[in-house]
């Protein structure tokens, strides 16, 4: 089951209009009542797709909008990572193949050999796991397909030898950021891990502070940051955590 292209012409305008900051992201409002209807205080002027309330539902059901409130004549919410890295891929289906997770993930100039189905990884750092996928038999030594915790704690320990004391800085509350999210119980393996991307991509922008894509990239990964913990129980601690973390590391890169 796949989003209709209305559905993900919805989706896609709506995320454009909040990185346009015609919308606020963890405020999506629409009203709609017997004399008017449209989006709370937003900014723009662009046309919106058509689209019915139950198009809003099936948004949800995937995992791209949290409604905090719903009605008959309004629903209100937050965007979550999910739907900025939809948009992102063009709705494309992430392939998680051993060797492409490898070589997107994990290359620092390691080899990789590949015999008979059986794939092997080695000199990365981290924690093994087995894999089996159609059939085969595949081993990683020295990740866990799925945990990126090791790769995260190695940019940012890239990002401590710069040594410089913005740096050191920075290292240390991403590293606070990626204990809060390994430790929050309310997040699914998945999410853990997808918060755990941004973290490492917040790692190698502060490594490249003038790498406009590395910047542009990091504000994408503090907005997905934003996304995941809006979703969150008020009871959640990286919520707590967040609240300082995030504005925090923000200023460091320049961000905010």
């Amino acid at each position: 089951m796949t989003l209709t292209e209305k559905q993900k012409n919805l989706l896609q305008w709506i995320v454009k209009e909040v990185r346009a900051g015609n919308l606020k992201e963890d405020s999506i409002w629409y009203i709609r009542n017997l004399t008017d209807y449209g989006w709370v205080d937003y900014k723009g002027s662009d046309s919106w797709p058509p689209f019915t309330f139950a198009t809003f539902d099936i948004l949800e059901e995937y995992g791209y909008i949290k409604w905090q409130q719903k009605s008959q004549n309004q629903y209100k919410g937050t965007l979550t990572g999910k739907a900025y890295e939809a948009v992102d891929s063009n709705f494309a289906e992430p392939d998680t193949s051993p060797k492409l997770y490898a070589e997107n993930y994990y290359n620092f100039g390691e080899t990789m050999t590949e015999n008979k189905g059986n794939v092997n990884i080695s000199g990365v750092q981290g924690n093994v796991s087995g894999i089996a996928a159609a059939g085969e038999n595949q081993t990683m030594t020295g990740v866990a397909l799925g945990q990126i915790s090791g790769v995260v704690t190695n940019s940012i320990g890239q990002l401590q030898s710069t040594n410089t004391p913005e740096a050191t800085q920075l290292a240390t509350l991403l590293e606070q950021l990626q204990s809060a999210i390994k430790n929050e119980s309310h997040l699914t393996p998945e999410d853990k891990a997808e918060a755990m991307e941004q973290v490492k991509t917040l790692a190698e922008a502060g490594q490249k502070p003038e790498d406009n894509a590395l910047q542009k990239a990091a504000k994408t990964a503090l907005k997905i940051l934003k996304g995941t913990i809006a979703g969150l129980p008020d009871a959640a601690k990286l919520a707590e955590s967040c609240a300082k973390l995030l504005p925090a590391i923000a200023t460091l890169l320049s961000l905010s």
